[in-house]
This record gives C-alpha cells, structure tokens and sequence, in this order.
C-alpha cells in the first residue's frame, strides 16, 4: 500500500527511509486532506496491490485445502488395503473347500489388495467353477461388511492411523491459520473498498457545478473534504493497517 501511494503521487525516486516519512505523513494528512481520492482516481494502480495479497493467500489456502483432501483420500486407501488384506489373510479359509495352503496360492497368484481381486481367483490350479462361485460369494458379503469392519480395529490400522494423524495436523495448524488470515484481509481490503467507492461517486463534474451555481449551495457534498475520516476521530485501524502493507 505505502507502494501504491508512493506511485500514484509520483513519488517513486525517494528512499526507503523518506518514504516511511510518506507513510506517517499520509495518516497525518488522513485527518485533514481527502487524499485517498487520489488513489480512487487512480485506482487502477491501487487496486492491484490489495487484489495481489488475496489471492496469494487464497492459492495458500487452495493448496493446503487440496493436500490435506490428497492426504485424506491416500488415508482411506491405504486402510481400505489394510482391511482387504487382513480379512483375505485371516478369514479366507471360511469358504468350503479352501485350507491354508489353496489361500496363500490364490493370495500369491491373483490378490493385488483389493477383494474384488478374488473374482479371478479361478486362474490358479485346483479351482473350478463351483469353488469360483464360493469364492465370490463369501467377498460379496464381506464387502456388504465392510463399512462396519473399517470402524472396528484390524491388522495395520492402528500404524496407518498414527501415521497419518501426524501428517494432517502437520496441515491442519497452517490451513486454520490462513484461512483466518484470508478472513481478516478480505474484511480489511472491503472496508478500504467501500471507503474509495463513496470517494469516487464524487466526480470533476461535482465541482463544476458547484462553480456555476449563484445561489451558494454546493453540490459537493462536505463529508468528502473530511478524507477517509473526520479529524475529530482516531485513525481507523484498517486504515492505518493498509498504509503499512
């Protein structure tokens, strides 16, 4: 902001340290100068520099938003192969007709850590069409259990569940935190909007008019010689806050 100001009163050859002098100058001017005018008059310089802050923290909220929903989804998959494997491992021999040494022959041959695998179980030797048929039955309704399971403790879930917890509350602070940031500058940059808006309804032709007038009245209205705030009033915080960004 001090920037923009810097800019638009064509002031650019200062130094930093003279232009920090423009910077406290401007909120002592604040209560007497309607200088933010300039700035609605040239608010195509302006504008520029409030938009730039929101949108670099908005992309910081978009990409924290978007690794924490990866990190959520990677989360589920590997519990959802957690759980597919232990119950292939420990409960396939429920099916007639499968022992030990037939289930580490289909986990070896056809198992990828999905229970639909087993649909193609009939690829390894010694199963027909009717152990097939058995087969499929038994991860239909295991899959019809399977929500119920996910919440229940398994083989793995507890080492997945440490393991991620860290990593989501590793994004969990830095997201909240600017999300809050992004609230707070989107108030702050609204305010310091609606101020330029209601200085910028008052056009050259305002005073134009005011010159031609015989009786006195002026079309001008008085609040606008006041700046962005009467001098009887303490220095509005986003005002000050913009200056110094």
């Amino acid at each position: 902001m001090t920037q923009c100001v810097i800019d638009v009163l064509g002031l650019t050859w200062l130094s930093a340290g003279q232009r920090e002098d423009v910077l406290e100058l401007c909120l002592d001017l604040g209560k007497q100068l309607p200088w933010i005018r300039l700035l609605a008059e040239r608010s195509e310089l302006c504008e520029p520099f409030w938009r730039e802050g929101l949108r670099a923290t908005k992309a910081r909220v978009s990409e924290l938003e978007g690794q924490l929903a990866r990190l959520r989804r990677d989360r589920s998959a590997e519990l959802s192969q957690a759980l597919s494997t232990a119950l292939v491992r420990e409960r396939l021999t429920e099916v007639p007709g499968i022992g030990s040494t037939l289930s580490d022959r289909i986990i070896r041959t056809c198992f990828h850590g999905r229970l639909r695998d087993l649909h193609s179980a009939h690829r390894v030797q010694g199963i027909g069409s009717a152990l097939q048929g058995a087969i499929s039955a038994w991860v239909v309704d295991v899959e019809s259990e399977f929500p119920r399971l996910l919440a229940k403790d398994f083989t793995g879930k507890q080492r997945i569940v440490t393991a991620y917890a860290d990593r989501d509350a590793h994004l969990r602070g830095p997201l909240a935190s600017q999300r809050a940031l992004l609230k707070d500058e989107d108030h702050l940059y609204q305010e310091a909007r609606a101020a330029i808006q209601r200085l910028r309804a008052v056009k050259p032709a305002h005073f134009r008019r005011a010159l031609r007038r015989y009786d006195g009245a002026s079309t001008v209205p008085a609040w606008y010689f006041q700046g962005v705030y009467p001098p009887w009033e303490p220095v509005p915080e986003w005002f000050e806050r913009l200056l110094r960004k």
